[in-house]
């Protein structure tokens, strides 16, 4: 069974942290998948133990709800009374109860949304990451595949132009952070595989800078030139690492 099998059923489980005899004989001897199971667990106990505080009902709400004037009602039935009365109370439960779920989830949301936009993208671009580097069995190939991660993100930035920003910092991630940890040390028997990767990184860099150049908003315009330097930096490195 391969890595990425493995990774794949592991996120369908309800409770990755309990994997079968079939997975676990795989993660007994494959240190990156248990590393990879610890960081999926962790996450899904931060989501699990997140809490609502429900907050006080402020009394403006109730004056919303509450008539402004009594209400004039034609003569009925006592039986009749009493079936329009349960129906009102019902309909003003409801309403109440539909009300404070839509504050409770306001009130709570405000605050943390900034926090958990940045957390659950960290965590889309570590899956991401994994995926590939798992169906990578050497550094040439591990490091191939980063540089066409980068390039499937500034792909993306073009189609969906309002997420240039986190995939700028994806980009940033893969050049400064995932790739310097993969080569570094160099072995001498890896430079000759990894000459090829420098023509799509060039080719990387050079679409990013002729997006910033070409695009009308600052906003974009600083996202590509992020991706721009982030790959300049990322092959420049690489060529000194080749040279030895």
């Amino acid at each position: 069974m391969t890595c990425a099998t493995v990774r794949e059923r592991l996120l369908q489980s309800e409770y990755p942290d309990r994997p079968g005899s079939e997975l676990s004989a795989h993660l007994a001897d494959c240190h990156p998948c248990q590393i990879w199971l610890r960081r999926l667990v962790r996450l899904e106990r931060r989501i699990a133990n997140r809490t609502i505080a429900v907050p006080r009902i402020p009394t403006e709400l109730f004056g919303e709800l509450e008539p402004a004037r009594p209400l004039v009602r034609p003569f009925a039935s006592a039986h009749h009374r009493r079936v329009e009365g349960a129906r009102r109370k019902a309909a003003l439960a409801s309403s109440l109860a539909a009300a404070l779920l839509l504050f409770a989830a306001g009130l709570w949301s405000w605050p943390h949304l900034e926090h958990d936009i940045s957390h659950s993208s960290l965590a889309a671009y570590q899956m991401k990451r994994d995926f590939r580097l798992a169906k990578a069995d050497t550094l040439p190939r591990r490091v191939t595949a980063l540089v066409e991660l980068a390039g499937d993100f500034l792909s993306e930035a073009k189609q969906t132009p309002e997420n240039a920003e986190r995939l700028a910092d994806f980009v940033e991630r893969v050049f400064c952070v995932d790739l310097p940890e993969l080569t570094t040390p160099l072995a001498a028997h890896d430079r000759p595989a990894l000459c090829a990767v420098l023509e799509p990184l060039s080719r990387l860099e050079s679409d990013a800078a002729r997006l910033a150049a070409e695009s009308r908003s600052l906003r974009l315009a600083h996202a590509y030139q992020r991706m721009a330097g982030s790959a300049r930096l990322a092959d420049q490195r690489l060529r000194i690492l080749l040279r030895g």
